[in-house]
């Protein structure tokens, strides 16, 4: 992955320093950090150990020692751009292909992994599945409903709802399944109708708790007057307030994985509580292993629809919306009024950068820029920064941005580099570990042994495989300035910020980052790595559950992330106004027309064989117990 930050004069220090104090010796190779390397250092005659005034004088741009900076600017001011600090980061924590090759070899003979046609699941895989469609069947006509048919359908005659919205809360009063779903388009009013729902729902003597996957969404479920809490947090609570009389709702419920569809079900069987099951299976899916609503959808789980979309302003639009939403997302991008050409990237990406700076101010706030890529969005937001201004204008920070990595990864030291940051997910006492605390990685092995060193100096030493419940970041260099677009990248109940949250930097007090979204302000510890990012381009994972009046869409056409869900979740985001910025118009609508297939681990073998493998779990972990 290559990142990129423009320099400038302001820069010279933070960079010089970030590069010269040793902190970093990992981006050069073994045992000669502090030495010029490279082509270009052999083209510009620097050789031996890096001298300091020399490094200085070259980020200045002063390739001759004795003349002067080669690069100007017809702004002779800080904001002159004096280079670029280009960052290649190789993909962390993969293994060997041979040592992968082994691994999935080994698992299989053990019958830990199952081979179907050349791909692998686990038996706990299958049987989840199993399970998940099991509760959904078992609970068909096993409640007496908490309103009668004609009494729901009479209550909610003359509310203002639509068809879709009635047909939906008439149903979750008066089913007597225990599990139901909701299939709602993009902007179709979920939330509206989840309002009225709740409200006769409760008057029956009924409690209503929402849970959502991302912090966010718990935000607006909260909005509604709904008791809602992210779907991690419910299940990791010790107690669950639910029984006979809780109806629990699900939200987003397409990107729900397997893992916790299967205990949020087995949570309110056990209980006697109902689930209802709000989704769109067009929209981007679970990043963890399954696609459970659209499995108990296919399984002849009780589902209303709620088609008729609202959210956008513009008929041509909603029409477009309405075919994406369909999967017909070729006739869709028809009804798309500007679509923006240019072949290079970082040209289209400075096209979405000056169109949103000649946007007014009020439109700013109003206008969400979407990339496929990480990489994308952070040129993107780059670029912004510089066409509206703020790039030069404040201080450096450091952002911790998160690394992929799977849990069985993290329990390996191998696994984390040096320089890393992690931040502990529980208190792991006997490790010395703390709850969201932040400790750099200053030794990663030998004996899988991690070396950290906490914020107060002190080291501790401990196995990862025993403390896995860790969040990996690692840290890059940004700068804040007033007026700055950021988004928090992490929830935080002391600030009350939720993931996802986004807010505009007010001003810096030497070490003390002051943000506001309008209502309230946050102080933020700037001298600490933080949860920000720079949110004037998001991805789409992330965008997901936002609204905004206008929003700009980079479309790669080569890109995987190009496909039919991304481009619907995209485009949906708006009300009134999409513009398209791609590379090719004319492979535009094969790329949008691609599919995302979402495997689950039934989709890889035969019901008999599954039901088989599901029976070998329960055998084994009979005999475990």
């Amino acid at each position: 992955m290559l990142s990129h930050q423009i320099l400038t004069r302001q820069d010279v220090g933070d960079v010089a320093s970030y590069y010269g104090d040793g902190a970093d010796d990992y981006y050069a190779k073994e045992g000669e950090a502090q030495t010029w390397q490279g082509r270009g250092a052999e083209m510009l005659g620097l050789v031996g150990s890096v001298d300091s005034r020399r490094f200085r004088e070259l980020l200045a741009g002063k390739i001759d020692p004795d003349g002067a900076p080669v690069r100007s600017s017809t702004r002779d001011d800080s904001k002159s751009r004096i280079g670029i600090d280009l960052t290649f980061s190789a993909p962390k924590g993969g293994l060997a292909e041979a040592e992968a090759q082994s691994r999935l070899q080994a698992d299989a003979a053990s019958g830990r992994l199952v081979m179907v046609e050349a791909r692998y699941t686990t038996p706990e895989a299958l049987a989840r599945e199993h399970e998940i469609l099991r509760i959904e069947r078992d609970g068909r006509s096993a409640l007496a409903p908490v309103l009668s048919l004609p009494d729901a359908v009479a209550h909610f005659a003359d509310r203002p709802l639509n068809n879709g919205q009635r047909s939906a809360a008439t149903m979750m009063l008066s089913s007597s399944n225990r599990v139901v779903g909701i299939e709602g388009f993009a902007g179709t009013g979920k939330s509206h109708m989840l309002r009225f729902a709740t409200e006769k729902i409760e008057a029956q003597g009924y409690t209503v708790r929402a849970l959502a996957p991302y912090a966010g969404q718990v935000k607006a479920l909260r909005g509604l007057g709904v008791t809602a809490n992210t779907v991690a947090s419910f299940l990791r609570a010790r107690e669950q307030p639910l029984g006979p009389k809780s109806v629990l709702v699900i939200d987003e419920a397409g990107v729900v994985p397997a893992r916790q569809m299967a205990k949020l079900l087995q949570t309110a069987e056990s209980a006697g509580a109902r689930i209802v099951l709000i989704g769109d299976r067009a929209q981007t899916k679970a990043i963890e292993a399954g696609r459970p609503f659209d499995q108990l959808i296919r399984n002849g789980m009780t589902t209303t629809e709620m088609a008729e979309i609202q959210r956008q302003t513009d008929p041509r639009l909603r029409e477009a919306v309405e075919l994406a939403a369909r999967g017909r997302a070729a006739p869709s991008l028809a009804k798309v009024r500007n679509i923006v050409e240019l072949e290079d990237d970082t040209d289209r990406r400075t096209a979405i950068a000056q169109s949103y700076a000649e946007l007014t101010k009020w439109d700013r706030e109003r206008t969400l820029i979407v990339a496929g890529t990480n990489e994308a969005r952070r040129e993107i937001n780059a670029l912004v920064r510089e066409a509206i201004g703020t790039a030069g204008e404040g201080k450096q920070a450091s952002f911790l941005v998160r690394r992929d990595t799977t849990q069985e990864q993290r329990r390996y030291s191998r696994n984390y580099d040096v320089g890393d940051t992690i931040q502990p997910e529980r208190d792991y006492p006997s490790a010395g570990l703390v709850r969201g605390a932040l400790y750099t990685v200053e030794e990663n092995g030998p004996g899988n042994r991690l070396t950290v060193r906490a914020q107060d100096g002190a080291a501790v030493e401990f196995s990862p495989y025993k403390c896995s419940n860790l969040s990996v970041y690692q840290t890059e260099r940004a700068e804040l300035s007033r007026g700055d677009l950021v988004r928090v990248t992490r929830n935080d109940a002391a600030l009350d910020l939720a993931n996802g949250d986004r807010l505009r930097v007010a001003f810096q007090v030497r070490s003390t980052v002051v943000l506001t979204d309008g209502v309230r302000t946050i102080h933020m510890d700037a001298s600490r790595p933080l949860h920000l990012d720079h949110a004037y381009a998001t991805t789409v994972h992330s965008s997901q559950g936002l609204t905004t009046d206008r929003v700009f869409i980079e479309a790669t056409t080569t890109s995987r992330t190009t496909a039919k869900d991304v481009y619907y979740v995209a485009i949906s985001r708006a009300r009134s106004e999409a513009r398209i910025f791609t590379n090719d118009r004319e492979a535009l609508g094969n790329a949008i027309s691609r599919e995302n297939p979402k495997i689950a681990a039934m989709d890889l073998t035969t019901p008999k064989r599954a039901l088989d493998r599901a029976k070998r779990v329960e055998e084994l972990g009979d005999r475990e117990r």
